[in-house]
C-alpha cells in the first residue's frame, strides 16, 4: 500500500502502474490544496491525510467513506491523476445490520 504523498512527490515512478491505497472519498471540492489535475467535471478528490488528489468518478454512495482501492496512476505535467478505481473494501461507513 502506498500513500498519496508518495505518489505526489514522484508521480513518474508510478506512471501507468496500479497502486493500492486507503483514502477517503471527498467529492469534487473536498480539499484546500489539491495536488493533481482534473480530467472531467465528474472527478472526485480523495485524501489519505498525507495529500489530496483527483480520481476518476466513484459511485456516489461511497462519497464521505474511507475505502481501500486499487487505481492506475496517470501523469500529466508531472502531476498525478488516479484512474480506473477498483474498490476492494469499505473501511469506514460500512452498513452494519443489527438483529432486533
Amino acid at each position: 500500500m502506498v500513500t498519496l504523498r508518495e505518489i505526489v512527490e514522484d508521480p513518474k515512478s508510478r506512471s501507468g502502474k496500479r497502486v493500492r491505497l486507503k483514502a477517503k472519498i471527498l467529492g469534487r471540492k473536498g480539499c484546500d490544496k489539491i495536488e493533481s489535475y482534473m480530467v472531467t467535471r465528474s472527478d472526485v478528490t480523495v485524501s489519505d491525510g498525507t495529500a489530496c488528489v483527483y480520481s476518476d468518478p466513484i459511485t456516489f454512495e461511497l462519497r464521505g467513506k474511507t475505502v481501500e482501492a486499487e487505481r492506475t496512476v496517470e501523469v500529466r505535467d508531472n502531476k498525478a491523476h488516479l484512474s480506473r478505481p477498483k474498490i476492494l473494501r469499505v473501511i469506514e461507513g460500512e452498513r452494519r445490520y443489527v438483529r432486533t
